[in-house]
């Protein structure tokens, strides 16, 4: 008898009943149940003769293992234990289920209770200051998330003694943003690094046009180091024959390495890497332990202006420790307004090196100067406010 019996002890019923289905099939009869420290006891038999014996003397035998504490024996028809293992486990799922509604409802509550805070919040700053309320909706206007704005307010407080208009508020905005000369402009080694479709190649296209413009195809030298993306080093090579400089292709740091001699005969040398995505820490290592080989690279990172503010601030806070790193903020004619790039730049104080507004070759790109990001801030911004911006300006 002792064989068709057998104690089981798992994390919950639901398991404990699993098993004892698997083990002994859907006519075992469950003759007790126990809640310990451990989980929970289930003792099983797998015909009718053997529970009706033990519950008779009393006691419940063991199956290979120490026996259980005594306990009340409850001994059901086969078909009824089957159907209390089926009931149990519905149970279980039922409550599994209730209890996910029950967090959805908290989590519902509390987003609420969020939006009511800062609405709270949000009336009171109004009431107090309404001056900087004004700046705050112009910049929204300019494409400035409002928590954004308020951080911005916070940390760069300006004068509110005079109204402010869209265009003093966007020649605010791109003034406070830190900015870089444009990449290359005093030769040495650019490297163009972010994302994957951010623009980089495009970028390094005008950035070499320039560059052979300025001072000739024998100054310039182009690497590419692109190796994920199909196409992306031969798509380098092609640039390098049309304006007839040096183009060399590596995989590895021991190839870039050994091209160390030709390039620092060479003004300027733009890099192409692969693209890392944001929360790839050990591309960017790597990509980092690429660019040491070239002592004096410039990282330059390419973020595209019509991508999600919150992926632009994951972006610039995952490359915000790499010295030296300035931006490119790239496809700026494909978004609505350039305010969210700008403060997202502003917040994580890293400079912007270059303004890339369109694909032709060089013609889109610029430096990021102050009176460049506040044009192409205005010209972002829609038709109809960048009139009543301009009768603002005219009066004051």
């Amino acid at each position: 008898m002792t064989m068709s019996m057998k104690r089981y002890l798992a994390r919950d019923m639901r398991t404990a009943l699993r098993q004892v289905r698997q083990e002994q099939g859907p006519d075992a009869v469950i003759l007790s149940t126990q809640t310990l420290p451990e989980g929970v006891e289930v003792c099983a038999a797998a015909d009718m003769e053997v529970a009706q014996a033990c519950v008779a003397a009393g006691r419940l035998a063991e199956a290979r293992s120490p026996a259980p504490p005594p306990m009340a024996a409850v001994v059901a028809p086969a078909p009824v234990a089957a159907a209390a293992v089926t009931a149990t486990v519905a149970a279980n799922a039922t409550t599994a289920a209730e209890a996910q509604d029950v967090g959805t409802e908290l989590r519902s509550l509390r987003r609420l209770l969020e939006q009511q805070l800062a609405t709270l919040a949000w009336n009171d700053f109004s009431r107090r200051d309404p001056e900087r309320v004004r700046v705050v909706d112009e910049l929204q206007l300019l494409g400035v998330a409002r928590a954004t704005a308020m951080r911005l307010m916070e940390r760069f407080p300006l004068p509110v003694d005079r109204p402010w208009g869209t265009a003093d508020v966007a020649a605010w905005l791109a003034a406070e943003a830190p900015n870089a000369p444009l990449p290359g402009a005093d030769g040495g080694v650019v490297a163009l690094v972010g994302p994957a479709g951010a623009g980089k190649s495009t970028t390094l296209a005008k950035l070499a046009v320039r560059a052979v413009l300025q001072h000739g195809p024998g100054q310039l030298a182009l690497v590419s180091a692109d190796t994920a993306r199909i196409g992306a080093a031969e798509q380098t090579r092609a640039l390098g024959r049309l304006l007839g400089v040096a183009t060399h292709t590596v995989i590895d740091t021991d190839e870039l390495a050994a091209l160390v001699p030709a390039l620092r005969r060479k003004r300027l040398v733009l890099l192409d890497t692969g693209g890392v995505a944001n929360r790839d820490t050990d591309g960017r290592r790597q990509l980092q332990e690429l660019l040491a080989v070239l002592p004096g690279t410039q990282p330059v990172l390419v973020l595209a202006a019509s991508s999600q503010d919150a992926v632009q601030r994951e972006c610039l806070a995952q490359w915000r420790g790499v010295p030296g790193i300035a931006v490119a903020l790239t496809r700026i004619d494909e978004t609505a307004s350039l305010g969210a790039a700008v403060a997202e730049l502003l917040v994580a104080g890293l400079p912007a090196a270059a303004l890339c507004a369109g694909p032709r070759i060089p013609e889109d790109l610029a430096a990021a100067t102050a009176a460049n990001l506040g044009a192409l801030l205005l010209d972002r911004v829609p038709h109809a406010i960048r009139i009543a911006a301009g009768e603002q300006q005219h009066a004051a």
